[in-house]
């Protein structure tokens, strides 16, 4: 029985690296660093390195590890959201790495990360209830609320994308065969 190489839960294609050594994995890491602060520079997300969040998405045949956060945020009813990818390097099964990236959302009336945008306006529909806010108007710009968020994401996830395949090779599936052995193909 075989395994597919490469565990991808979010990224469109398979962004793989395929250091030789320690040298030339950390050499590629910090390379992607530099992609994500030369880009926060020109003002289109904010980025903060960090190898120690907690990955949601990682599973014991696929270690990974985060490279940081990319973010924005806007305040919207009265709070502020943040969007946050985080982009993530996950070692294959039998050989190399792949990046990836995972998703976090937050408000300012809850210090802990909802997983998807739908967990999030759930919460902002029960904190309006709580704080006697005017549910009329909150059911009107809730769903602008949501845009909001999947735009924001959309444009994130972009920008995380465009540095990968700038930085990596760009593969996809060519083959998946019911014992679980995987062909890939190099993305022209």
């Amino acid at each position: 029985m075989g395994t597919s190489n490469f565990h991808t839960v979010n990224a469109n294609s398979i962004y793989v690296i395929d250091p030789q050594d320690e040298f030339e994995y950390n050499d590629i890491l910090e390379n992607l660093i530099e992609d994500f602060k030369h880009i926060e520079k020109t003002g289109a997300f904010g980025f903060v390195a960090n190898y120690g969040i907690k990955l949601n998405t990682e599973l014991r045949s696929f270690p990974a590890r985060s490279i940081g956060i990319v973010y924005q945020d806007f305040d919207f009813l009265g709070l502020n959201f943040e969007v946050h990818v985080i982009p993530v390097v996950r070692d294959g099964y039998y050989e190399a790495g792949n990046l990836d990236y995972e998703f976090a959302f937050y408000h300012s009336a809850y210090s802990e990360p909802f997983e998807d945008i739908d967990e999030i306006v759930e919460d902002v529909e029960l904190y309006c209830e709580d704080y006697d806010i005017n549910l009329g108007l909150v059911k009107i710009h809730i769903k602008s609320l949501e845009n909001r968020l999947n735009l924001l994401k959309d444009f994130l996830t972009e920008q995380v994308e465009n540095i990968f395949k700038r930085s990596v090779d760009e593969y996809q599936v060519s083959a998946q065969f019911s014992n679980g052995e995987t062909w890939y193909e190099r993305v022209a």
